[in-house]
């Protein structure tokens, strides 16, 4: 089966589908059933993110689904507890996921209560350097949060994915 949906060219050079399989709330048992009957109908992206609880699961999928590694597009995102040490946060993302890398690491809220969220920028800015992902965004910015992370370094992400 080939994918699904048309995928869209980020600013990374990644090619993200137009339409994936979101995972909030599924357990991993459930998320893995899911995963598996999506790909074999031709859904080729997976969205998951540590506070999910369920990327073991996503990552079993991908690794049982007998399609190439580079045909899924697999997104993650890191919480709070990471923003000042955010490469941590993606090496235990990974390893969870059991997977070298993901397609798409996000910062999963800005927490500016925090104020660390420039930092968390700057270390998925330094994991795509280091190939442990391809394209680098946000969840749930606003736009002043954009606004300081890209004056901060120069870099905007590829995606800011917005909960509705």
């Amino acid at each position: 089966m080939t994918n699904l949906a048309p995928t869209y060219d980020l600013k990374s050079d990644a090619k993200i589908p137009a339409i994936g399989l979101g995972t909030w709330p599924l357990d991993d048992r459930e998320v893995e059933q899911m995963c598996l009957a999506g790909f074999e109908i031709g859904y080729r992206m997976v969205d998951t993110a540590e506070n999910y609880r369920n990327e073991a699961g996503v990552g079993r999928a991908v690794r049982n689904s007998g399609l190439p590694r580079e045909e899924l597009f697999v997104t993650t995102k890191f919480n709070r507890e990471w923003h000042g040490d955010p490469l941590a946060g993606i090496q235990q993302n990974l390893s969870t996921l059991g997977l070298d890398y993901a397609d798409l690491i996000l910062i999963h809220w800005p927490n500016p209560d925090q104020d660390l969220y420039v930092q968390a920028w700057e270390g998925l800015i330094e994991a795509r350097q280091r190939g442990l992902t391809r394209a680098i965004g946000t969840s749930n910015f606003k736009p002043a949060h954009l606004e300081r992370i890209i004056d901060a370094t120069g870099v905007t992400p590829d995606v800011n994915q917005i909960q509705c």
